[in-house]
């Protein structure tokens, strides 16, 4: 997800110049912000500045006073962060008069992002998640969109509905290709097997290869709090894991 957000940003929307702002609290959002760091200097364009945050800090004036005073404006940035603290980042950071691009992983893709900071600072801001939940992919998508409506009484909006159900569809191919479900024998028939799944495929490598997922993302797009189907992209590097 971070080398995919990182390559799009660099090669596809040409924005050569970045920060990076990271949540320091989790794991996840450590790590996405190196992998993206990492494939977006890669792809040859370059990092500004990167500056830190904490969940839970709820303020976040003194990162936009840095960013404000580079010499050179960045023309992306890279949010790494959770919510709600992530809605006050962007909050600040329109406020400030920074108007780049702002990427994420799938996190932003969230309608309670969207609808926390508003649509005047959702514009310029693409998320690269799981999947695109809309016809563009697919009747299988439309059927799965249908269902899902008809038994919550309302429309999907987030990717994460789609990652659920497409794990249980990689389990049941898993096992029927295994033949069992102990554990060691359904991981060997997960690795370098492509499956199908409501998005589209996905397969892994092996576990000496860090299990790296080979799948296209999808990117959405917000302008005017106007969610798009930007596309889908795979990076063409993924740095080593660690």
């Amino acid at each position: 997800m971070g080398a995919t957000s990182a390559e799009h940003a660099c090669k596809e929307l040409g924005k050569k110049t970045a920060v990076t702002i990271t949540d320091t609290f989790s794991d996840f959002t450590r790590t996405l912000s190196q992998y993206w760091t990492e494939a977006y200097e890669k792809a040859g364009c370059t990092i500004l500045l990167n500056v830190n945050y904490l969940k839970g800090d709820m303020t976040f004036a003194s990162q936009t006073d840095q960013i404000r005073n580079l010499a050179t404006p960045p023309e992306v940035i890279l949010l790494s962060a959770d919510m709600p603290d992530m809605a006050v980042i962007v909050r600040q950071v329109r406020a400030a008069g920074i108007d780049a691009v702002i990427v994420g992983g799938d996190g932003v893709d969230q309608g309670e992002f969207i609808e926390a900071i508003g649509p005047e600072a959702a514009t310029n801001l693409y998320s690269t998640t799981f999947a695109w939940t809309g016809p563009e992919s697919g009747p299988e998508m439309v059927r799965f969109l249908d269902a899902y409506q008809a038994k919550y009484g309302k429309p999907v909006d987030t990717a994460y509905a789609v990652m659920g159900y497409g794990l249980i569809q990689v389990l049941k191919q898993a096992i029927e290709k295994a033949g069992t479900v102990e554990g060691a024998a359904l991981a060997k028939a997960m690795e370098n097997t492509p499956f199908t799944v409501v998005s589209g495929s996905i397969e892994w490598s092996d576990a000496a290869s860090g299990h790296v997922p080979a799948s296209p993302w999808a990117i959405v797009e917000y302008q005017n709090g106007q969610r798009s189907y930007w596309g889908s992209f795979q990076a063409s590097y993924v740095p080593p894991i660690e």
